[in-house]
């Protein structure tokens, strides 16, 4: 999302309209320059914190959710207590905006209770009871719950970025942290295809083949050793595991029948899947089958959808691990 900066909740830069296309995100990857030659404004400069980039960000997040929500929040509590609805109905209402669920709210919600030191009425799910500054609270903590984040610290073959990864990792969670030179990765990508190595990609090495100058190989030789050898590959590959990691999707497989299953011998049924298993959606844990068909098939009609074990499935069931092979019958 370049083009972010300071103040993007207030309207700076292109504001809100960035700040918009992240509804539909389900995992963020923050790529820092980890190497203090970037400000916060993308403009050249030395001795920078990166640090600073990570905190302006998820304060940026946080205000622009909370502006929005705490311009109604007045009145969602007045509606809340008139009609008697839950915590969750009353949320939803005014969250369901970037992509929340009945599903993910009650999850959102318990997330709030288990908590510690967040909020500061008993109950804590008791929203009529939130003061400013609790609402302000539960806004971050829904940043953190729905734009869960990864940390790419690029550019981490430049001599200035070490003593950064280093207070990165003793400030922030590690397991959230990669350490990325992506020009290392293009300029591999670049040398295989040009048939000067052989590469395979989110690998963390290379086997020459035919190196044509010096220039070449004194590049090829500063990957190996400040990249590949010291970060044990060159990070792109990794940003984007630890994403679908983060994501922890539940994956979909519609089928054109279920006949694989009476396949008598393995080799059958390994043959048979490869054969049906042809697509596959990847979809948030908690989606309902009507969550999937308006995202794959909103401009196609259907007539229902059959389980595994031949009974009708509701739109209203939620996927999971264990009906997540369906075959969806459409209306000719």
């Amino acid at each position: 999302m370049a083009g972010l900066i300071p103040g993007a909740s207030e309207g700076r830069g292109l504001g809100n309209k960035f700040l918009d296309d992240l509804r539909h995100a389900t995992v963020l990857i923050h790529v820092v320059d980890v190497s203090g030659t970037t400000n916060e404004k993308g403009e050249k400069t030395s001795g920078y914190d990166p640090c600073s980039d990570i905190e302006w960000l998820q304060e940026e997040l946080q205000l622009w959710i909370y502006n929005n929500v705490s311009s109604a929040w007045t009145n969602l509590i007045r509606k809340h207590v008139r009609s008697k609805s839950t915590p969750q109905e009353a949320l939803i209402s005014q969250l369901s905006g970037y992509g929340c669920n009945a599903k993910f709210i009650q999850d959102f919600l318990y997330f709030i209770s288990s908590t510690p030191n967040s909020i500061s009425s008993e109950p804590k799910t008791a929203i009529e009871k939130w003061t400013e500054a609790d609402v302000k609270e539960a806004m971050k903590l829904f940043v953190q719950f729905r734009f869960p984040s990864i940390i790419v610290l690029n550019k981490i073959d430049m001599n200035s970025s070490s003593k950064h990864v280093e207070k990165m990792y003793t400030k922030y969670d590690q397991h959230r942290i990669v350490c990325c030179s992506s020009l290392s990765e293009c300029v591999l990508k670049k040398y295989h295809k040009k048939g000067y190595i052989h590469y395979e990609l989110g690998t963390n090495s290379f086997e020459e083949i035919t190196i044509p100058d010096k220039h070449v190989q004194q590049t090829l030789q500063h990957i190996k050793d400040l990249v590949l050898y010291r970060y044990d590959g060159t990070g792109v590959y990794d940003a984007i595991q630890k994403a679908v990691e983060l994501y922890n999707p539940i994956l979909c497989f519609p089928v054109q029948d279920f006949s694989f299953l009476n396949a008598t011998s393995l080799q059958q049924q390994q043959q048979q899947q490869h054969d049906y298993f042809t697509t596959c959606h990847v979809i948030k844990k908690g989606s309902i089958f009507r969550d999937l068909c308006q995202e794959f098939y909103s401009h196609t009609a259907i007539h229902s959808i059959e389980g595994l074990d031949g009974r009708k499935v509701s739109f209203e069931e939620v996927i999971t691990e264990e009906n997540r092979i369906f075959k969806i019958i459409f209306i000719k």
